[in-house]
C-alpha cells in the first residue's frame, strides 16, 4: 500500500502577537493531525547550516535530491508546472508583475493583476521577442502577481545573474556572469524584455478598460530544465504528485511522477481541500507513493497574513481528516511535515528546524500527542537532516 508524504509549504512558524504568543500550528485546530502524531513518530528536520532553503531546494532535498541544490533554479521547473515544455536549450523564467518608476526602479515588487485582461500585453511582448530580439517567447500567467516564461532559440546562456525584483533597485539588473558572447546577449534580450514591457503596459493604460495596476513585468530566476534520475528508477515505486502550485507541479514533472490536474487547487489558501484529498486517494490506487503539496501556508507568511495561514493549516488537517477515512494506517504510511519554516511576522524564510510525524504501517509511536514545531522536539526522530527523510521512509517501507 502507498506511502502519503503530505508537505505543508512554509507551514512552520515563528510564535504571533496576534495569536497569543502561539505559531499558527499550535493556534490552528489539527485534531487530525494530532491524532496521526500520536500514532507515530516525530521530530525536527534540520536544514544544515547556512541560509534558509528556497522551497525548491528544501522539497527536491526532502525527496531524496540533495545533489540538485546548486543546480536547480525556480523558472524551468514553475515552466514545467505551468504546462511548458522545455527542450534541452531552452531558458525559463519565473516573472513578477511589478511597479516602477520612470528610471525603472521598483516601487513595488509584487503586483496582483488576476483581474486584468493580459492577452495584449502578452501579444505585444511575444511579437517583440520574435522580430526585434529574435528569440520565440512563451509566456503564462500563474496566479495573482506571478507570470512564467520561457526563450527558445540559439546561443541562449543560463550564465547571467537575474535576481527578482527588489525595492528601490533597478528592475534592469540583469548581467552576464561570464565574459562570453551568450552570456552578454541573453542578458541584454532580458533587460530589453523588461523595458519593453513597461513600454507595452505604459501604452495600453491609455486604451479604454484597461486598467492595470502594474506597469512591468521582471523575470527572474533564470535557469534550463534539469534530467535527474527519476523517482521510480531511484527508489523503485511509482509515485503520484498532488499539488497546486506551479513549483511543486513542475518539481514533480521533473522527477517523472504522475502529475493530474486537480479543479480548484490553486497553491493559495483558497485552495479547494476536498478535492485534493480526492485526488490523493484516486492516485493512492495503483501508486507506491504519493506526494500532497499545499503552497497556501508559505503564500500566507509571505502576505503577512495569520489568520490566512491558520486557516490553511486546518484545511490541511481537514484533507487528512479524509483521506484516514478510507485508508488505514495499519497498512499505509503516512508523513506529514514542513519543507521549511516561513515567518510571518518576517514575511520571510528562516533557518529554523521544522515538525515532521511519521506514522502507519509498523512505526512504534513515540508517545508525543501534539504537532507543532515545540512539542516534537523530544520525539522519536529526534533532529533528522532533510536529506535523510526520504530514507527513513524507505526503510519504513521495506
Amino acid at each position: 500500500m502507498p506511502a502519503i508524504m503530505i508537505i505543508g509549504d512554509g507551514m512552520a512558524d515563528l510564535p504571533l502577537k496576534e495569536l497569543g504568543g502561539k505559531t499558527p500550528l499550535q493556534f490552528a485546530e489539527t485534531g487530525n493531525i494530532a491524532n496521526l502524531t500520536s500514532k507515530g513518530r516525530c521530530g525536527l528536520i534540520q536544514h544544515g547550516a547556512g541560509n534558509a532553503p528556497d522551497s525548491e531546494v528544501a522539497i527536491t532535498s526532502i525527496l531524496g535530491y540533495p545533489e540538485l541544490s546548486e543546480t536547480l533554479s525556480r523558472g524551468p521547473l514553475e515552466a514545467l508546472g505551468s504546462g511548458i515544455d522545455l527542450d534541452d536549450k531552452s531558458l525559463a523564467f519565473r516573472c513578477n508583475f511589478a511597479l516602477a518608476d520612470s528610471n525603472l526602479k521598483v516601487l513595488k515588487d509584487r503586483v496582483d493583476v488576476e483581474k486584468v485582461d493580459l492577452r495584449e500585453f502578452f501579444e505585444e511582448l511575444i511579437t517583440y521577442c520574435s522580430e526585434t530580439l529574435g528569440v520565440k517567447a512563451i509566456i503564462k500567467r500563474n496566479r495573482r502577481f506571478k507570470a512564467v516564461m520561457a526563450l527558445k532559440g540559439d546561443n541562449l546562456s543560463p550564465k547571467v545573474f537575474a535576481p527578482p525584483p527588489s525595492i528601490g533597485k533597478a528592475a534592469t539588473r540583469v548581467q552576464p556572469l561570464e565574459n562570453t558572447v551568450d552570456a552578454d546577449r541573453t542578458s541584454m534580450i532580458i533587460n530589453s524584455v523588461i523595458k519593453e514591457s513597461r513600454n507595452i503596459l505604459t501604452r495600453l493604460m491609455g486604451n479604454p478598460g484597461f486598467d492595470c495596476p502594474a506597469n512591468i513585468l521582471i523575470p527572474w530566476g533564470v535557469g534550463r530544465r534539469l534530467r535527474p534520475e527519476p523517482f521510480r528508477s531511484r527508489y523503485g515505486l511509482k509515485a503520484a504528485c498532488i499539488a497546486g502550485s506551479p513549483l511543486a507541479k513542475g518539481i514533480g514533472t521533473m522527477l517523472d511522477m504522475t502529475v493530474p490536474k486537480v479543479a480548484g487547487a490553486t497553491g493559495y489558501v483558497d485552495t479547494d481541500a476536498e478535492a485534493k484529498a480526492e485526488a490523493t486517494l484516486k492516485m493512492c490506487r495503483g501508486n507506491d507513493y504519493v506526494l500532497l503539496h499545499v503552497g497556501g501556508p508559505d503564500e500566507a507568511s509571505h502576505d503577512g497574513d495569520p489568520a490566512s495561514k491558520v486557516k490553511i493549516i486546518s484545511k490541511i488537517d481537514s484533507m487528512l481528516g479524509r483521506i484516514l477515512t478510507e485508508l488505514s494506517l495499519e497498512d499505509n504510511l503516512i508523513i506529514i511535515l514542513a519543507d521549511h519554516t516561513t515567518s510571518t511576522a518576517l514575511r520571510r524564510h528562516t533557518t529554523h528546524p521544522t515538525p515532521i510525524a511519521i506514522a502507519g504501517m509498523h512505526v512504534v509511536p513515540d508517545g508525543v500527542r501534539k504537532y507543532d514545531e515545540q512539542s516534537v522536539a523530544g520525539g522519536g526522530l529526534r533532529g533528522i537532516h532533510m536529506k535523510k527523510v526520504m530514507s527513513t521512509v524507505t526503510e519504513i517501507m521495506k
